[in-house]
């Protein structure tokens, strides 16, 4: 999966008699399915002796990214059950393999455990 970068850094460069600038933060496609993700803006003052500026109170904006892609992936919409079954199986086998095969491992231990106690009863 993409992973967002804890900080990135940049800057803005106002002409004479600018007041308003406009930016674009990266989006981090994530190819793994989640619900949505959250990230910060934050403007911070860098001194200058030329001009005087001015950040104000909406220094820091907060950007909700919602994921409206389909779970699972690639399953259309009334689609059958067994189209639902295998994307929820490619889904788990493929973005989610370690914790698929822990938890198939512990599920499974419960009945192994109980028919060796059965074998030796």
């Amino acid at each position: 999966a993409a992973e967002m970068p804890d900080e990135l850094h940049g800057s803005l460069t106002f002409s004479e008699g600018q007041e308003i600038q406009q930016i674009e933060p990266p989006l981090v496609i994530d190819p793994s399915w989640n619900v949505d993700a959250f990230y910060i803006v934050c403007l911070t003052y860098v001194s200058s002796d030329d001009f005087e500026v001015k950040i104000g109170r909406n220094s820091q904006v907060s950007i909700y990214n919602l994921n409206t892609d389909r779970f699972p992936a690639g399953v259309e919409e009334g689609a059958g059950l067994d189209a639902y079954i295998r994307g929820f199986l490619w889904h788990n086998f493929t973005e989610l393999p370690r914790r698929t095969m822990i938890g198939f491992t512990l599920s499974i231990c419960t009945g192994i455990l109980y028919w060796f106690e059965a074998q030796v009863s």
